[in-house]
């Protein structure tokens, strides 16, 4: 027991409440000795060894435990010899002794040492809050228990917390509940939302993220693992607020693109040469304008020298030797001096060509196509030696080319010298007239432009500005019923010329072509294909009646609304596209617009909004248009009668034999061959084998590769000509392939050029497989492109914010590709009639799920993509009656 005491430095007393009088043992009086670090009063060792308060706080502790006959447990700091500290926590519980008196006995133990460590650890933390709160993160630390055990004032501010959310040990569960119930985390089930986050967070992973808060900010999340003793003991998470810096990101991104949409439409080559002599942009009037074969730019740059030894190879410096006129150019280029010059070309074509040098290295050439003016100052140069003959020479030129030419200067007034075509075109001549008037009188915003950006091209003496800003005039001019293409030059005196060419008859002629083309098409792909047709336009019908009108009625959250009704139209404008139709599909494309400029309105949407852009009446005039036109080519009965069933006469003969028995009240025997095919034959009358409504799909195929200038074989369906199914069940997801098929040919097969380069056939497939596995139907539909863009897709992802810009580079490439099921998530670059939007596949998983099935995607670079889908097998109840009885027999 001695032992004891000594090495736990417990000491025993006892206590008598009648005289208050406490005594020790000599083992225990001696430690007590010991921890004050004096001798002690024999009769009073703990009263001797306590200061005046704490003396009174033991002995009340004391009284009450008496009183009360409860146990004692109290800390106490001792008086000692010299100025450090010592504590003991005294415990203690009644003991009856002889005759019913009351005594108490207990221990005390030396609890320095655990209160000085607890000192110590309080100053550290001390410290390091002070560390925390000087951050500009904000900064908080979890404990395993996923509890909150320090955090800074930067915490608070950044993410909004109530103050009395935050204190020592608070749950980390309560600040993700707070934030999914203000909607920090978007739209869903908050309560599943807080469960998942929990999950994650209980795996102790590091993790980066970017978030967006509800008022606007982006916070940058990141949160790592920390151990102790080699085990996981919770997370240090780190919040930054990098609202500027995604503004920043933003703006430079919109610089890039308009300085991108600037060089795509100069009007001529330009080109950017690096400090370490590669070209490393260029645009494609660079490569027209030099006749640059795509082969030499492959690896998306190329080396100045290159460059140059191929046009010394084609003779594009004239005759010498060759490697001298290769060096001589490229110790000029060296220089980074900017220049200017005028360069004939072997193939007769004039360019003038000027470098401004980049001050961090490198420099920016642009060529300009300058043979017309060539030639023309050509002619000026040879009119010099007859002024008469060249005026009559040019004049005749001018009136006999079919075009207008006329001239003004800084006064804008048209000068006497112009073609006779003019005052054809523009109804009176315009000499002597302001030219501002004559081409824009009847709008006034284009007069405006016309005379600011004149003036603009005056006042600026670099030539490539000039032209860039001409380049901003209209290049078409209505002029009552005539319709002008309008060419803006600026001559060397300073004067302008415009050339005018009456394009009125062309446009008419390619508007009458192309609505003639769309006519025949419609009438042919609906006599032809009039199953799916019928199916299609009694499914709009429907659509226009039933389930829009019922969409809007619903209350549904206003942009879940919206992005079902986009799905919805984005379908159908493809499945009527596929027929031709001429009108609806721009009424529907038009809609898709209001719709995705909606959905940017956020929290301020609502239904009203919604249903005023998604109007049944607005699309029904549209549709009814194109259905006339069938109506007056096929006849009213055509649309009257839709969908029919053909039988043939051995069908024919073997039904009515077969009613006039039941009629005589015959038993049938469905055994007997003859009438159990009769009625297989009956029972798939109404059905339709998978494979033809894949093959449905060809003419979108074909309609879609005319339109992207693209080479694609027939559709290729394997199987599936014994897989029956009823359409109606199949139906909406039957029309949503619609957008597997178009994607493959807008995003999956390359132009034959690119295959080419890639040793493909420069006509792409699509091979459709289908077969039954039990009770599924089992549906690949691939194609032999170019497979997903995961570099695009990857931005699109960040873009969106699903990922973070440094996080999504290491998602894995399938969990990527399952994005393109998403809304607005398309790797195409603006938006067209037959891509861009983004719900096209979203539609396709949401009708796969709606009748039980899943599709999931796989894809390789460069060898295409394809899309397996599994679907339950389903028959109607008749038909399932009838195979029953069939089996049955």
């Amino acid at each position: 027991m001695e032992l004891i005491q000594r090495i736990g430095r417990i000491g025993y007393w006892e206590y008598d409440p009648e005289q208050k009088s406490m005594s020790l043992a000599d083992l225990s009086l001696d430690l007590l000795a010991f921890i004050v670090g004096r001798s002690l009063n024999a009769g009073r060792p703990f009263m001797d060894a306590l200061c005046d308060v704490e003396r009174n706080r033991l002995q009340n502790a004391l009284d009450q435990a008496v009183a009360k006959r409860l146990p004692l447990n109290i800390e106490l700091k001792l008086a000692g010899g010299d100025d450090e500290l010592s504590f003991i926590v005294v415990r203690g519980t009644p003991v009856e002794v002889d005759q019913g008196s009351l005594r108490f006995a207990g221990t005390f133990q030396d609890i320095t040492r655990e209160k000085h460590r607890e000192a110590e650890h309080e100053r550290v933390i001390t410290q390091l809050q002070a560390l925390l709160d000087a951050l500009p993160q904000g900064v908080s630390v979890i404990d395993k228990d996923l509890r909150l055990i320090l955090w800074n004032q930067r915490f608070h501010e950044i993410l909004g917390f109530p103050q009395s959310m935050v204190f020592r040990h608070a749950r980390f569960e309560d600040f993700i509940r707070h934030n999914a119930v203000r909607g920090d985390y978007g739209p869903g089930d908050s309560e599943e939302q807080v469960q998942a986050i929990i999950s994650r967070a209980r795996e102790f992973l590091p993790h980066r993220f970017e978030r967006q808060l509800t008022d606007g900010r982006t916070v940058q999340v990141e949160g790592f693992p920390f151990t102790s003793g080699g085990e996981i003991s919770g997370f240090v998470t780190t919040y930054t607020d990098i609202t500027d810096q995604k503004r920043t990101e933003e703006q430079l991104t919109r610089q890039r693109d308009v300085m991108k949409s600037v060089i795509d439409n100069f009007p001529g080559g330009i080109s950017l040469c690096d400090a370490d002599l590669r070209f490393t942009t260029y645009n494609d009037q660079f490569m027209e304008l030099l006749d640059f074969p795509p082969a030499l730019f492959a690896k998306g740059w190329v080396d100045f020298e290159d460059l140059v030894r191929f046009n010394v190879n084609r003779g594009e410096y004239g005759p010498g030797n060759a490697e001298e006129q290769v060096q001589a150019v490229i110790a000029r280029a060296r220089n980074f001096q900017a220049h200017r010059m005028e360069r004939g070309r072997p193939n007769g074509r004039w360019l003038e060509i000027r470098g401004t040098p980049i001050a961090s290295g490198g420099f920016v050439s642009s060529y300009i196509d300058i043979t017309e003016r060539k030639r023309i100052e050509a002619e000026l140069v040879h009119s010099k030696e007859s002024a008469e003959a060249r005026r009559e020479q040019v004049a005749n030129l001018l009136d006999h080319s079919g075009q207008g030419f006329l001239s003004f200067g800084s006064d804008l007034v048209v000068e006497a010298e112009c073609s006779r075509a003019c005052e054809t075109m523009l109804g009176r001549s315009p000499a002597g007239r302001n030219a501002a008037a004559v081409f824009f009188h009847k709008d006034s915003a284009k007069l405006d432009l016309f005379c600011t950006t004149i003036s603009a091209v005056l006042a600026e003496s670099d030539s490539c500005i000039r032209e860039s800003m001409l380049s901003l005039l209209p290049k078409e001019i209505q002029h009552d019923e005539v319709l002008l293409k309008a060419e803006y030059k600026i001559l060397d005196n300073g004067k302008f010329m415009v050339v005018l060419t009456d394009i009125t008859a062309e446009r008419r002629m390619a508007a009458m072509l192309d609505s003639e083309r769309r006519r025949l098409e419609l009438i042919v792909m609906a006599v032809s294909d009039s199953r799916n047709f019928f199916e299609i336009i009694n499914g709009f019908r429907a659509f226009l009646t039933q389930e829009l009108p019922h969409l809007i009625e619903q209350t549904a959250a206003p942009r879940i609304l919206a992005k079902e009704l986009y799905r919805e139209i984005h379908t159908y404008k493809g499945l009527l596209n596929q027929f031709c139709f001429p009108s609806t599909p721009g009424a529907l494309h038009d809609i898709e617009s209001g719709l995705s400029a909606a959905l940017s309105l956020g929290d301020s949407l609502t239904a009203q909004k919604i249903a005023d852009l998604v109007s049944p009446e607005a699309l029904k005039a549209p549709f009814d248009t194109d259905l006339s036109i069938l109506s007056a080519a096929l006849g009213e009965e055509f649309l009257a009668h839709g969908e029919s069933f053909v039988l043939s006469e051995r069908q024919a003969l073997q039904l009515e034999k077969l009613a006039a028995r039941l009629l005589r009240g015959e038993n049938i025997d469905t055994s007997v061959a003859e009438i159990r095919r009769l009625l297989n034959e009956v029972g798939t009358l109404r059905k339709v084998s998978f494979r033809n409504a894949l093959m449905g799909f060809d003419g979108l195929v074909r309609q879609a590769a005319e339109r992207t200038e693209k080479d694609v074989a027939p559709i290729v369906v394997i199987g599936g000509a014994d897989v029956w199914i009823d359409p109606h069940a199949y139906r909406p997801f039957l029309r949503s392939l619609v957008h597997v098929f178009r994607n493959a040919v807008v995003h999956g097969i390359e132009t034959p050029e690119t295959r080419w380069e890639a040793q493909k056939d420069e006509a792409g497939t699509i091979t459709c497989r289908v077969a039954v596995e039990g009770n599924a139907i089992k549906l690949s539909i691939s194609d032999d492109g170019g497979g997903i863009d995961f570099v695009a897709l990857r931005q699109c992802a960040a873009a969106a914010g699903i990922y973070g810009a440094r996080d999504v580079l290491t998602v894995p490439d399938d969990e990527i590709a399952r994005l393109i099921f998403r809304d607005n998530i398309s790797t195409q670059q603006g938006v067209t009639e037959l891509a861009g939007r983004g719900v096209g596949l979203a539609a396709v998983l949401a009708e796969t799920k709606k009748i039980g099935g899943e599709v999931v995607v796989n894809t390789v670079a460069g060898q295409g993509t394809e899309f397996l889908i599994n679907l339950p097998l389903q028959q109607s109840d008749l038909s399932e009656t009838l195979q029953a009885c069939l089996t049955v027999s």
